[in-house]
C-alpha cells in the first residue's frame, strides 16, 4: 500500500464516521448497545497493546503486522510505541510523553515540543490507535446483522449500505463499493478482534483504482503493561 493510498483510505472513512455522526439517529442494530460498551471501556483503559494485520499486504509479502503499545501516565499523557513499516522499511516510534522519537531512512530522529509534527496525547487528544473509533460502527449505514453469544463473550458482523457510506464521503477521494466489519468481545465486554474488510474506488492521479482491504486489529495486555516497549533500545 503506498503512503498516497494509505493517507486517502483514512480520509474517506473519516469523513464518513464525523459526517454520520451529525446525522439523526434511527433504531438500533442487534449488538450495537454491547459494541458501544466496549468501545467506552476501551476508551478507559489506561494501557494495552494492539496487534494490527494488513491481511492484504501481507499475502503479497508487503509489510508485517503493526505493534502499538499505549500507556497512559498518572497525569493522564499518553505513552506509546508503534512497530511498524513504511514502504516496505522499518518504521518505529516511541513516544515516552515529552520527546518523540521516529526511526525512519535507517536512523533515529526526536522531536520536542515545538518541533513541526510534534504532538502530545491525552484522553482528549487521543492517538488514532488509542481512538474507539478506530473499531468502526454506524447503525444509519448497517443493512445487515448478524449477532451470536459465544463460549467466552459475543461475535457481531455487520454489512454496510455504501451508498450511504459514499454520501458522506468527499467525491475527488473516491468511493466505497463493499464494507463489512467484524467484532469479537469478551464476557466483560472488552473489544478482543476487530475486522474491516472493504473495496474501495480511489481517486489517484487522475485515474480510478480499486483497492480490496482487510484489516484486523486484536487487542490484548488490557491495563497489564507496567510501560510500553522503548523501541530505542532495541534497534
Amino acid at each position: 500500500m503506498n503512503v498516497k493510498r494509505s493517507l486517502r483510505l483514512v480520509g474517506m472513512i473519516g469523513v464518513a464516521v464525523l459526517m454520520l455522526s451529525l446525522v439523526s439517529c434511527g433504531a438500533k442494530q442487534p449488538g450495537t448497545d454491547s459494541i458501544l460498551k466496549a468501545r467506552d471501556n476501551f476508551s478507559k483503559l489506561d494501557s494495552a497493546t494492539l496487534t494490527i494485520q494488513d491481511k492484504v499486504r501481507n499475502e503479497e509479502g508487503d509489510g508485517e503486522p503493526k505493534t502499538f503499545q499505549f500507556k497512559y501516565t498518572n497525569d493522564g499523557v499518553l505513552t506509546y510505541s508503534l512497530l511498524s513499516t513504511l514502504g516496505g522499511e522499518p518504521y518505529r516510534e516511541y513516544h515516552d510523553g515529552s520527546v518523540l522519537h521516529i526511526y525512519i531512512d535507517g536512523e533515529w530522529r526526536e522531536y520536542r515540543e515545538g518541533d513541526e509534527g510534534y504532538q502530545t496525547y491525552t484522553r482528549d487528544n487521543l492517538y488514532l490507535y488509542a481512538n474507539p473509533q478506530t473499531f468502526f460502527h454506524e447503525d444509519k449505514a448497517i443493512v445487515e446483522a448478524k449477532t451470536e453469544a459465544t463460549d467466552d463473550g459475543y461475535h457481531m458482523a455487520y454489512r454496510y449500505d455504501v451508498d450511504k457510506l459514499n454520501q458522506a464521503v468527499e467525491e475527488e477521494l473516491g468511493r466505497f463499493v463493499e464494507f463489512t466489519t467484524d467484532f469479537e468481545l469478551d464476557n466483560n465486554y472488552n473489544i478482543k478482534r476487530f475486522q474491516e474488510v472493504s473495496v474501495v474506488e480511489l481517486n489517484e492521479d487522475g485515474e480510478r483504482n480499486t483497492y480490496q482491504n482487510d484489516f484486523v486489529i486484536e487487542v490484548s495486555d488490557c491495563n497489564a503493561l507496567d510501560s510500553v516497549r522503548d523501541l530505542t533500545k532495541e534497534s
